[in-house]
C-alpha cells in the first residue's frame, strides 16, 4: 500500500531560515488519542519561528523539524477520545509545532473554533501575538485611564495592545521609528502614536499628552538603547516587560530610573506565562480576542502571502520593513 504524502517546510540544520527551509514531501501524520489532524489554510511568520530555525530561541528541538507554530485550518481527522470537535470545522491553533505543512497535528486542548465572521488572515494570527499581548497587558496591572508605553508598536503585539487597551479604557503611547509606521497605525484608527526622533522631542510630546497621569508600565520589543524609551516615561514603582530583542543587543537602561523610581524590569515569555495561568483565565482572554475580532474591533493587517513551497522567501520578506504580517498559505497567493 502506498504512503500518503504531503508537502512541508522543513529545516534539517540551524541557520539562516532563507537557506535552511526546504520544501519536502513527508508522510501524512496520523492523530494519536486526543489529537486532531488539521488541513492548513494560512500561517503567520513570527520572529520566534525564525529564531527557532536559527537556533537562537529558548530551546533547541531535535532536527529535522517542520517549521511554524500558529495557524488556521480545517479539521481533517479526529483521533480517539476527541470530543466537542468535528471534521470540517475551521479552527485556530498556537504554540503547536510543525504548522508549515499541508496537514499538521494538534492537541485538542490547543484548538479553538473560529466564528464565520473572522476572516482567515485574522484567525491565523489570533492566538499567538494577540494572546501574548493581552496576557502582558494584564501583567502590567494597568487600571482604567492609566497609560502604558510600547515601542516597535507597529508589530502585531503593539497593534493588539493598542486596540484591546482602548476597549479597557487604558491609554497606550505607541512608539515607532519612522513616519510611515505612524501613518499606518493612525490609518487603522490607533491614536497616540509617536516617532522616536534622535533629539528626544517625542518624549516631551508624550509627557504633555499624559499630563501627569499614571504610566503603569511599558513593553520593550527592541532591547539595546531603545529599551530606555519606555523607562523614561514609566511612573513610580511601574514595570517594564522585556518582550523581545529585535535589535539583537543587550538592554541599555539608565539605572537612575530603576533606583529612584523603583521600576521593576521583568522578562516576558508567553509560552511560560500560559503554563502559569489558569485554564479559565486563558479561555477568558481568548474569548475577549474573539469577541473583538467578530465585532471588527481587532484588526491585524497582512503584508504579503507566500505559498507553502516558498517558505524561505516568506522568511526573507519577514525581515523587510512592512505593514503587517507575512503569511504562508497552503494555496498559492
Amino acid at each position: 500500500m502506498s504512503l500518503k504524502l504531503m508537502r512541508a517546510a522543513v529545516f534539517k540544520e540551524y541557520g539562516n531560515p532563507t537557506d535552511e527551509l526546504q520544501n519536502m514531501e513527508l508522510q501524512l501524520p496520523e492523530p494519536k488519542p486526543g489529537e486532531v489532524r488539521i488541513k492548513l489554510i494560512m500561517s503567520p511568520v513570527h520572529n520566534h519561528d525564525l529564531l527557532l530555525i536559527r537556533g537562537e530561541y529558548g530551546y533547541r528541538p531535535e532536527l529535522p523539524m517542520v517549521a511554524g507554530s500558529e495557524g488556521v485550518g480545517t479539521i481533517d481527522k479526529l483521533g480517539a477520545h476527541v470530543e466537542g470537535l468535528k471534521v470540517g470545522q475551521r479552527v485556530a491553533v498556537s504554540d503547536v509545532p510543525g504548522v508549515w505543512a499541508e496537514y499538521f497535528l494538534a492537541d485538542q486542548k490547543k484548538i479553538i473554533t473560529i466564528p464565520d465572521e473572522v476572516p482567515d488572515d485574522l484567525a491565523a494570527q489570533l492566538l499567538g501575538m494577540p494572546l501574548s499581548a493581552v496576557t502582558a497587558l494584564d501583567e502590567l496591572d494597568a487600571r482604567p485611564r492609566d497609560w502604558i508605553v510600547v515601542n516597535a508598536a507597529n508589530g502585531a503585539v503593539g497593534r493588539t495592545i493598542a486596540q484591546i487597551a482602548e476597549a479597557r479604557d487604558i491609554h497606550v503611547a505607541s512608539i515607532v521609528n519612522r513616519p510611515q509606521a505612524k501613518a499606518d497605525l493612525e490609518a487603522e484608527g490607533i491614536g497616540y502614536v509617536f516617532v522616536a526622533d534622535a533629539d528626544g522631542a517625542w518624549l516631551d510630546q508624550v509627557r504633555r499628552i499624559v499630563d501627569g497621569g499614571r504610566v503603569a508600565g511599558g513593553i520593550d520589543m527592541v532591547s539595546g538603547p531603545m529599551a530606555g524609551q519606555p523607562v523614561n516615561l514609566i511612573s513610580q514603582a511601574g514595570t517594564l516587560l522585556s518582550f523581545g530583542a529585535i535589535s539583537g543587543l543587550p538592554m541599555q537602561i539608565d539605572p537612575s530610573h530603576l533606583i529612584f523610581k523603583q521600576i521593576c524590569v521583568k522578562g516576558f515569555w508567553n509560552a511560560q506565562r500560559q503554563n502559569s495561568i489558569t485554564t479559565e483565565r486563558r479561555l477568558k482572554l481568548i474569548h475577549e480576542l474573539v469577541r473583538h475580532a467578530v465585532a471588527g474591533k481587532l484588526k491585524l493587517p497582512v503584508s504579503r502571502a507566500f505559498s507553502l513551497d516558498r517558505a524561505g522567501e516568506a522568511a526573507a520578506a519577514s525581515a523587510e520593513k512592512r505593514n503587517g504580517k507575512v503569511m504562508i498559505a497552503a494555496r498559492a497567493a
